[in-house]
């Protein structure tokens, strides 16, 4: 089935495993896919139908790549995909979303601007509704919908609502740094555990330069390095004295609170804790 909807696709599965499930319904020759999936990297290579990945958010949160771009989906969120491209999604916690396969609609490159880019709850609240309501539909009533209707009302709301992450919306200085520092908090939180997160990523996903992102950290007295080796330490902490997690070996877990090296790991958890990692799980 995830074939027949995106092409050929390769996952990266979590440390702990994978699974995933997929429902699809075809409503007036639009294709929606309820999909769900654990945590994983999941690569699509370019299918040869120009078209279209809606992706609307509905629990977790996601990062999603294409065209040079990176952007933070949250729940409620959307974002687009051009199917004919590349793309690469990364699940770093449970999530579900909504995928419609659009076909090409409009002038060519009409919605190039979207690629890529973060709709917010608010602007995405419309077109979630019309999607549970198009999922909800008896098999009757969705028989009775014009295709091209329906496919020119999506595409209509989506170039309505422009993205959340537009430079061209002003912000008063001081309220635009609060919330770059809220969304900043925001992401680090979800995507800790991912091994790569950077401040190229942060950068990407803010809509803000690199230098930027350093400099929201320096005005909290701190960097993004010395941020993230205390929140993954913090993470491991809490997952090392979990009693779901008593089994699991301390590399995993280091791994899993996204740490790349697990010697690094134990040197740092020492420093911070005054403990070894073992001891810190035998309640030392």
């Amino acid at each position: 089935m995830a074939q027949r909807t995106f092409g050929d696709i390769a996952v990266q599965a979590a440390p702990e495993g994978f699974s995933a499930t997929m429902a699809t319904r075809d409503v007036a020759a639009l294709r929606l896919v309820d999909v769900q999936s654990t945590a994983a990297r999941v690569n699509g290579s370019a299918s040869r139908r120009a078209g279209w990945y809606l992706l609307f958010n509905r629990g977790g949160a996601c990062m999603l790549y294409q065209r040079g771009r990176t952007v933070g989906v949250e729940d409620g969120e959307l974002s687009l995909l051009r199917s004919d491209e590349s793309f690469e999604i990364r699940f770093v916690q449970p999530n579900r979303m909504c995928v419609v396969c659009l076909p090409a609609i409009g002038a060519p490159g009409a919605m190039d601007d979207r690629v890529a880019r973060r709709h917010g709850r608010h602007e995405a609240s419309v077109v979630g509704a019309l999607l549970q309501r198009l999922q909800d539909m008896g098999p009757n009533a969705a028989r009775q919908m014009d295709p091209a209707t329906l496919r020119r009302a999506l595409f209509d709301l989506l170039m309505l609502t422009p993205p959340r992450d537009d430079p061209g919306q002003p912000a008063l200085p001081a309220t635009r740094r609060r919330l770059l520092l809220d969304r900043l908090d925001g992401l680090v939180a979800r995507y800790v555990s991912d091994p790569d997160l950077d401040a190229a990523m942060l950068g990407r996903a803010l809509g803000v330069s690199v230098r930027h992102v350093q400099a929201l950290f320096a005005s909290q007295g701190t960097t993004l390095g010395t941020h993230l080796l205390e929140q993954r330490l913090q993470l491991a902490a809490r997952r090392l004295r979990d009693p779901g997690k008593r089994r699991e070996r301390i590399g995993s877990i280091a791994l899993e609170s996204g740490f790349g090296d697990v010697s690094h790991f134990c040197r740092a958890f020492r420093r911070r804790f005054g403990c070894s990692a073992g001891a810190w799980r035998a309640g030392a």
